[in-house]
């Protein structure tokens, strides 16, 4: 993993953030030495440890992976775009009955929604998704 610096974006292992600030290491007792980080994660800043960091980058489009939700669409597909080179996430308006591939070129119709860097707006992680939902028994 990448050293953290402040404006990356990280995954944790329950959300996606910034990092605000990098914190001195800490050593307790023992000798470990702990390394923190405060986290902004929607306006709210949040103390972590670094061994709770599952990707890191300073593009936020590198941390999402299939099945998070983002600007309210699910996230089916990832790719690089053999065009332009950036990278591309691939969202659904209808997914009942859709056939999905792992070629670009069948997400080019009008059913799908290309979701570059810039367009980025919000994001909900599956973890945060699955741990916000009420199951009806």
């Amino acid at each position: 993993m990448e050293t953290l610096e402040p404006n990356m974006y990280v995954r944790t292992k329950k959300s996606i953030g910034k990092v605000y600030q990098i914190c001195k290491n800490e050593k307790n007792e023992d000798g470990t030495i702990y390394n923190k980080f405060i986290l902004n994660t929607n306006d709210r800043l949040e103390i972590c440890d670094t061994d709770l960091v599952v990707k890191a980058s300073h593009n936020i489009i590198d941390l999402i992976e299939v099945g998070d939700y983002v600007n309210g669409f699910k996230i089916i597909r990832r790719f690089v775009n053999i065009h332009n080179g950036k990278k591309l996430l691939i969202a659904l308006e209808k997914e009942e009955g859709y056939e999905y591939s792992n070629n670009l070129n069948d997400y080019m119709g009008d059913d799908s929604i290309h979701i570059y860097n810039e367009d980025i707006k919000t994001i909900v992680t599956k973890e945060q998704f699955e741990s916000m939902q009420y199951k009806v028994n």
